[in-house]
């Protein structure tokens, strides 16, 4: 084993990489890169999407920040017209009829 040298200040680091690490053979890379090459090539074509997959590639657009906001406005949409219809009181003045007014007597 060679005693390395501690790294200069301004060395970059790939260069010290490609100095202080064995480089492998280029037949063995050409080698790997031909038993990898196989193997993709002997591997089954993944199955085609399904309908749901093709719909939800399809609305992906349709919601750009995410499912989060479109699932957020379902919510508001259910919960309003789930809500019961708001009841306007006859007389809007009704409840301040009731607070003393200055010289009013009690």
């Amino acid at each position: 084993m060679t005693p390395r040298r501690p790294a200069a200040p301004g060395d970059p680091l790939d260069a010290r990489l490609r100095r202080d690490l064995p480089q492998p053979d280029a037949a063995a890379v050409a080698r790997l890169q031909e038993a990898v090459a196989r193997r993709i090539a002997r591997a089954p074509l993944p199955a085609p999407p399904g309908g749901f997959h093709r719909l939800l590639r399809a609305l992906r657009p349709a919601a750009p920040a995410g499912w989060g906001a479109l699932a957020a406005m379902a919510t508001c949409a259910l919960w309003l017209s789930l809500s019961p219809p708001h009841r306007v009181p006859e007389d809007p003045f009704g409840p301040l009829q009731t607070l003393p007014v200055a010289g009013d007597s009690f």
